[in-house]
């Protein structure tokens, strides 16, 4: 009898092991131009685990604000290393993190007249001398890591002085691109990412910037010192090939 009740219980405890009662959850924050990528991540994060990830979207500034206020996000993707490195600093993260990804810059023109698309920005700077902008959007550079490197490259090639009167700033890359969806301005400097994403919508089109005319965002990662064995998965599994490809698909630079 005392065996028959041990392999009763042994079972039970197997079966509650396995049951979706034992799958775990982690609240993660994530830069804005992630959005589309991260999403299809944690679909085939969730479907091969069975734990669920909470993820918070908004321009990189504003998330290291809020953690720093006690948000009780676990992992915080940034689109640069400035904020992961400034709570590092700050010991509010475990260690610096990891770069996951690499981000780049995009120009995009709604509809398809093609006058501001090219590479070194000289066909947007025509534009504007043709007085064929009337507004334009970027994010903001004092929260939104995207919007830092899209003033840096206006700013090389001498833009950014001329270009201000016609600026509309996206509080986040997101915004930036509801701006272009919306028709609210005629052109755009956002992440590679959310330009594919408009281009696949018809929305219009898009031209990768010159590295030379901005330094390329090392996207960084770190875990909290609150973050629990779900968050410290999915850290993982970030790293993966699995999830690199995904990353890869949606304009992102590997560094895998």
């Amino acid at each position: 009898m005392k065996y028959v009740l041990r392999f009763l219980l042994f079972t039970f405890l197997f079966f509650i092991y396995l049951s979706p009662v034992s799958a775990g959850e982690t609240k993660v924050a994530a830069a804005s131009s992630l959005t589309f990528a991260l999403d299809e991540i944690i679909v085939r994060f969730e479907e091969r685990t069975g734990h669920r990830v909470r993820v918070s979207y908004s321009s990189s500034g504003i998330l290291s604000r809020q953690i720093e206020q006690g948000a009780p996000y676990e992992l915080f993707l940034s689109a640069d290393q400035l904020y992961t490195d400034y709570l590092a600093k700050h010991g509010m993260t475990r260690d610096r993190g990891v770069v996951y990804t690499l981000g780049q810059l995009a120009l995009f023109e709604p509809g398809e007249r093609n006058l501001i698309l090219s590479e070194d920005l000289s066909a947007l700077d025509k534009a504007l001398t043709e007085n064929a902008i009337q507004h334009f959007s970027i994010p903001n550079p004092e929260l939104a890591p995207y919007g830092r490197i899209a003033r840096e490259a206006l700013i090389h090639s001498g833009l950014w002085s001329s270009l201000q009167p016609f600026l509309i700033m996206g509080q986040n890359a997101s915004q930036t691109a509801r701006f272009l969806a919306t028709g609210i301005v005629d052109g755009a400097l956002l992440p590679h990412s959310l330009a594919i994403i408009l281009e696949k919508k018809g929305l219009g089109h898009y031209q990768l910037v010159s590295h030379r005319l901005y330094q390329q965002l090392q996207q960084r990662m770190v875990l909290m010192k609150n973050a629990g064995e779900v968050a410290n998965v999915f850290y993982e599994y970030l790293l993966q090939p699995d999830a690199q490809k995904i990353f890869e698909k949606y304009g992102f630079g590997s560094v895998r």
